[in-house]
């Protein structure tokens, strides 16, 4: 006869046959590898295809940074704030892909002053290449 301590899985012996395994409460009958298999399959398969870390955030209720950054990008996109068009401070990426890293607004001369700071920016940091583009389609 055996126990289970702390999660680890103990067996015992019934006559000849191999008895249930015991493991967190749930009884398993150690037939072969049946829906554990299943289980690991879909998980590479949702790691691999999908988005494991937003979807489970998003089912808590919990918003990426990413979707964040959409949520604001498409309130932006349609409509400007204050009276001049809005502009992003893009930076190029290592791969080469634009990273917004600021949204100016609500100033009479957006575009100017988004051009300052990417000057700004570039002079403190001469590896990277700092621009200015148009947030909204308005």
């Amino acid at each position: 006869m055996a126990s289970v301590l702390g999660g680890t899985i103990l067996t015992r012996q019934l006559g000849r046959r191999q008895g249930a395994v015991l493991w967190g409460g749930f009884r398993v009958r150690d037939e072969g590898p049946g829906i554990g298999l299943i289980i690991l399959v879909a998980a590479g398969a949702w790691a691999i295809f999908g988005h494991p870390m937003r979807d489970v955030r998003s089912w808590t209720g919990n918003a990426t940074y990413q979707d964040q950054l959409d949520t604001l990008t498409d309130l932006v996109k349609k409509k400007k704030l204050g009276e001049t068009p809005d502009y992003w401070l893009t930076k190029t990426n290592f791969f080469g892909a634009a990273d917004r890293v600021a949204l100016v607004f609500g100033l009479m001369g957006d575009l100017e002053f988004c051009q300052d700071l990417a000057d700004l920016y570039e002079r403190k940091y001469p590896q990277s290449n700092y621009y200015c583009l148009p947030a909204n389609n308005e």
